[in-house]
């Protein structure tokens, strides 16, 4: 991604709360992946990053049914 926005993540931090600015398209504490508003609603970069999780799966799938783990 070409995006040079930031995003701001909230993390627990005990009783309180801590503001993170991380770059758009990296991944949350989550395990998930990180927008902007800007990149959240265009339709080509999702119609894009739709296609890649596609690929990934598969390859994922294909990994698993010759016995091998994720890359």
């Amino acid at each position: 991604m070409t995006c040079e926005n930031k995003v701001i993540q909230i993390i627990e931090k005990g009783y309180d709360v801590k503001e993170v600015k991380v770059p758009c398209g990296s991944t949350s504490i989550h395990g998930d992946r990180l927008l902007c508003d800007k990149c959240l609603y265009d339709r080509d970069l999702q119609d894009r990053l739709r296609q890649q999780d596609r690929n990934q799966k598969a390859d994922d799938d294909w990994l698993s049914s010759s016995g091998w783990s994720e890359m």
